[in-house]
């Protein structure tokens, strides 16, 4: 491709790989989550144009100072456009582009910001591509959108099919105690299972490797092939996750969120805020481990920005799948309690996310919560699925994943209108993994194994999802259930990159949470007749 005298541009780079602006920024700029494949393949393009930043541009990174008071909800964040720092032109058109696209998902009307959007591309500025972030932000919603998705607490629960008064549960102590330890055992199993091939590969390629290293279907953990083709080419940042490497769970994000969330119960209780929740973030979660959402969280935070702000200014990643992996402690605080577990899920979301993205948290965090009690999964995801919003896109996926479900046979064929539905919306998007958790428990018909070999060989984000299909069938079954095969590697172990928390017990993390639960149970039991009569028995 010639361009004369023109500067090369990411668009330029990525018309000729065959990808988007936004992947082309994320890979020269080393963030976020794509392929190490893809990576290679934008340099390689790059090098190929004589690709050269624009030093000016490198050079106009804003340093304006401002002061930030309490900011409410609902306010106007006292952030200005010149208070953002970019560290070249290229990221910002990154940035514009996945705003772009996440308006358009939430039903915003773009069409006269596309056409000015793709006159801005031919020749870029910072004060142009700024212009088009302050009138995406203005956009308003169409009026012909069919959803109704709403980021506060009181709008969720009005737009939702909450039961109408709270069923009693009753539970053994030691089952509930089991169920904990399960659900942390699950959450760390499917993790490690689901890491080395967290690299943007797709199901078939899954498949592909996999029968290549004599392993399809999964049934332990993933081995390591050398040497590998570049199409099934394993996650570089892999550790020791995969088969006869195993030595403790190897950090994680997947892993880090949940135990600084036992942290922060401990710290803060159940009236936990999201202020507070923010402080322990500052305290103790690295800033180069975190991604998309949550690193322009953490960074909204540094510069003084108050939640639910952080989630919303300059953050296009709000909707992706960050939250929905954060959810599930909260569940387990609060056994057969989904409504106090959503709320507590909640005032974590909205640190991060918007949407679909504070729904996939709530979601998760329900079937935590109802796990130890709910033994079928459909119906425990019915009734995890009363704390979203029902006429939100989120609520219409895992329906539809459940229709699917009941109409198809096989897991393979409901992957494939899974795909085909929400396939576009990326690896990391919080819906089209949503989906695949449904269709893992869903599929999984009780069996441990069952669930997490779906969730892994499905792609997209397969540490993320098993880990959740794990945390929530480890829950449903209990640590028992749970094949010695994947226990043993783990020796009990889980590496973290959270301060003060690098490595931490497993059964340790299930009796700690599990007395953040009695903790609660003793506050509600204490003038209850029935606890006197039946004292191995607690009600939620």
């Amino acid at each position: 491709m010639s361009n004369g005298s023109r500067r090369v541009t990411i668009r330029d780079i990525a018309e000729e790989a065959g990808v988007s602006e936004a992947t082309v920024s994320l890979a020269l700029s080393g963030k976020g989550r794509i392929s190490d494949k893809t990576r290679r393949l934008v340099w390689d393009v790059a090098r190929s144009l004589d690709y050269r930043p624009n030093a000016a541009a490198r050079s106009l990174a804003l340093k304006r100072h401002y002061e930030v008071g309490h900011v409410e909800a609902g306010s106007t964040p006292i952030m200005r456009p010149g208070d953002w720092e970019f560290v070249d032109i290229d990221e910002l058109l990154g940035l514009v582009e996945a705003e772009l696209a996440q308006r358009k998902y939430e039903g915003y009307k773009t069409a006269a910001v596309e056409v000015r959007a793709s006159q801005v591309m031919e020749q870029p500025t910072i004060d142009a591509l700024e212009a088009l972030m302050m009138e995406m932000e203005a956009l308003e919603i169409d009026l012909d959108f069919p959803y109704e998705e709403p980021s506060e607490l009181n709008a969720i629960r009005a737009r939702s099919n909450l039961p109408e008064e709270k069923v009693p549960y009753a539970f053994n102590v030691s089952d509930f105690a089991c169920s904990i330890l399960g659900g942390w055992l699950g959450r760390t199993i499917g993790c490690v299972l689901g890491k080395p091939l967290e690299n943007g590969l797709t199901k078939a390629q899954i498949v592909e490797y996999l029968k290549m290293a004599d392993s399809f279907p999964l049934n332990d953990y993933v081995p390591e092939i050398i040497p590998v083709s570049d199409e099934c080419r394993l996650n570089p940042f892999r550790g020791n996750s995969t088969l006869g490497r195993v030595d403790g769970a190897p950090a994680d994000d997947d892993l880090d969120y949940t135990i600084l969330n036992l942290h922060i119960l401990e710290e803060y209780g159940m009236g936990v805020t999201t202020e507070q929740i923010a402080t322990e973030w500052l305290n103790h979660l690295p800033f180069f481990n975190t991604y998309t959402a949550e690193r322009v969280a953490y960074t909204n935070l540094v510069k003084g920005l108050r939640p639910p702000h952080t989630a919303h200014f300059r953050n296009p990643w709000r909707e992706q799948i960050g939250a929905q992996i954060r959810g599930d402690c909260f569940g387990w605080a609060c056994p057969g309690d989904p409504e106090l577990a959503t709320e507590l899920a909640f005032r974590d979301a909205r640190l991060t996310h918007t949407r679909n993205g504070i729904y996939g948290e709530m979601y998760v965090s329900a079937l935590t919560a109802m796990a130890p009690i709910e033994k079928n999964a459909e119906r425990l995801i019915r009734t995890a699925l009363r704390y979203v919003p029902a006429q939100s896109r989120f609520a219409e996926a895992v329906q539809n994943v459940m229709k699917w479900a009941n109409s198809h046979g096989s897991w393979e064929e409901t992957f494939e209108l899974i795909d085909a539905a929400y396939g576009h919306y990326g690896p990391i998007h919080v819906l089209n993994n949503a989906c695949v958790v449904t269709m893992a428990l869903l599929y999984s018909e009780g069996n441990f194994d069952q669930g997490l070999r779906i969730a892994v060989t499905s792609g997209w984000d397969t540490d993320c999802n098993a880990a959740t299909v794990g945390a929530a069938l480890g829950t449903m079954l209990g640590a028992d259930a749970i094949p010695y095969k994947w226990i043993e590697p783990l020796q009990d172990t889980i590496f973290s990159n959270l301060a003060h928390f690098s490595r931490v017990s497993i059964s340790d993390l299930a009796q700690r949470t599990f007395r953040v639960a009695e903790k609660r149970f003793s506050a509600l039991t204490q003038d209850r007749e029935e606890s006197a009569r039946h004292p191995s028995v607690i009600e939620a």
